[in-house]
């Protein structure tokens, strides 16, 4: 009976997102009163007052003559409209989901029941073995952009420290802190040390004009300087090659504008890409540095492009890990999107929307990394619903699992606090051997 009634009341929300386009806001308030009255689903007043201002303006902009300013107005309102929508799909799911208990109640109660789902990709780490033969040609040019690039005025002294480490090797980092050794020699207690340098927020944020970003422009801005007849795909799939020309016509074309401006695009969203490659260097499975990493996987097509046309997602064909262990599929066996953007009801269904993982199922992953093994988790830490943000972790002589999250706070000393399993929702955690 319970599942019924779920049933239904989702279906009475999913009306909210349908029917009368033409009058859209109006629609919205009266199907909203109409849940409020049922006692399905209460929607907060601040979001119905806005409702009704959306709601008034959209009927004066509907009595302008028909101009181009009427279009834009509308177009404008309109946007506002969807965001309303999305405030009451985020609460639905905030009212739905209890942090302490880490259990959905009531509509979306059949969440509970998504499986941990785990993949193996054993070659994604032995194809990074493959990156200094791939980007040896870029090599010099990422190295004149580089310096040109340390004089620029204003650069600030993060940036300045993440370019000098764009063409650095994994063991020239190391040594450059002083310390005469190579990533497998190092015992965990000073890989962890290493790792507060290499994941240092000042340096490799992911601010525009940041470490990341100037890192990024410098490869950029090399490949554009090469020409376009002298970046080259490597060798893949049929989709890797066609994956390829979409990141060369970003590269080469005009989208974002210069290198510098593609550059901030791409940092803004890098976080996977970027932990995968520090992910491989900490646990010793390639000691190259981030221009030959990204080089390659442009190269290879193991970058695709975002629903904004930017190659920024992951194909983890080169990646520092081989087995994944996530909730973040839906109901319908779909991976959900950050911040669960598309998270709709349909056929009186959640889909688009998943379930964190359990502490214990958590705890069950992290006894499995040895002292020194890096990891890669995928959390919420933003305000919205939904994972948005990959970053590091790692397992301490101690065995102790510490947060390395390279856009997050330290100790003061710099150091790492211990991961916090109930601060941020888990969806994901990435390793290997």
């Amino acid at each position: 009976m319970t599942n019924i009634k779920n049933a239904l009341i989702l279906g009475r929300v999913n009306d909210l997102f349908t029917g009368d386009t033409q009058n859209g806001a109006q629609d919205l308030i009266d199907k909203t009163k109409k849940l409020k009255g049922m006692g399905v689903l209460a929607i907060p007043n601040d979001i119905e007052s806005r409702l009704k201002d959306v709601a008034k303006s959209i009927e004066e902009a509907q009595r302008m003559p028909d101009s181009t300013e009427k279009t834009t107005e509308l177009a404008s309102l309109n946007k506002k409209l969807d965001g309303l929508k999305l405030e009451i799909k985020q609460f639905l799911y905030v009212s739905s989901y209890n942090p302490q208990t880490q259990k959905y109640s009531g509509p979306l109660a059949g969440l509970n029941d998504i499986k941990i789902k785990t993949t193996n990709n054993s070659s994604s780490i032995t194809n990074l073995q493959r990156i200094p033969d791939l980007s040896v040609d870029f090599r010099n040019q990422v190295s004149d952009v580089q310096k040109q690039l340390l004089k620029t005025a204003g650069i600030s002294e993060g940036a300045k420290q993440g370019l000098e480490r764009v063409n650095q090797s994994g063991t020239e980092f190391i040594k450059s802190l002083g310390i005469e050794k190579t990533m497998s020699q190092l015992s965990p207690t000073e890989k962890i040390t290493v790792m507060t340098k290499m994941l240092d927020p000042k340096v490799v944020n992911q601010s525009a004009n940041g470490g990341i970003a100037k890192m990024t422009e410098s490869i950029l801005e090399a490949i554009r300087k090469g020409g376009s007849e002298n970046f080259t795909f490597a060798d893949g799939t049929t989709e890797n090659e066609k994956q390829f020309k979409s990141i060369k016509d970003y590269i080469f074309g005009n989208r974002d504008g210069d290198s510098n401006g593609k550059a901030n695009q791409l940092a803004s969203e890098i976080c996977k890409i970027y932990t995968g490659y520090v992910m491989a260097l900490g646990n010793n499975h390639t000691n190259s540095s981030f221009s030959d990493y990204l080089i390659a996987k442009f190269r290879t097509g193991d970058i695709s492009m975002d629903s904004n046309n930017r190659p920024i997602l992951d194909g983890v064909g080169m990646n520092g890990y081989s087995t994944s262990i996530t909730t973040r599929y839906d109901i319908n066996d779909v991976k959900t999107q950050n911040n669960f953007q598309t998270f709709e009801i349909s056929g009186n269904q959640p889909t688009g929307i998943s379930r964190p993982m359990t502490d214990p199922e958590l705890n069950q992953v992290f006894e499995r990394l040895k002292p020194g093994q890096v990891a890669q988790v995928y959390r919420d830490t933003d305000a919205n619903a939904g994972g948005n943000h990959y970053y590091l972790v790692i397992k301490g002589d101690d065995g102790k699992i510490y947060d390395m999250n390279h856009t997050g706070r330290r100790k003061e000393d710099g150091s790492f606090y211990e991961y916090n399993l109930s601060k941020y929702p888990t969806y994901s955690v990435n390793y290997g051997d």
